[in-house]
């Protein structure tokens, strides 16, 4: 199971519509979660419904476009 159990946190700052936002809080608020807990939960989910893995994401960190991405074209 894919999990974010770094002890160091990064910052990502997001453009996204308004509705995306409201979208996202909504699933936070129902979740009974903060919006960056919600969001991170998003993630491992789809990871786990799609079969990706945690070495798929360093192979996409660490060859810049990933194989993975390139395939679902």
């Amino acid at each position: 199971m894919l999990r974010f159990d770094e002890t160091k946190s990064a910052t990502l700052n997001l453009r996204v519509s308004p509705m995306f936002k409201k979208a996202v809080k909504l699933i936070a608020e129902r979740e009974s979660r903060s919006v960056p807990n919600a969001l991170e939960w998003l993630v491992i989910d789809y990871f786990e419904k799609t079969g990706l893995s945690e070495a798929d994401i360093r192979k996409a960190t660490t060859k810049g476009r990933s194989e993975v991405a390139h395939a679902r074209r």
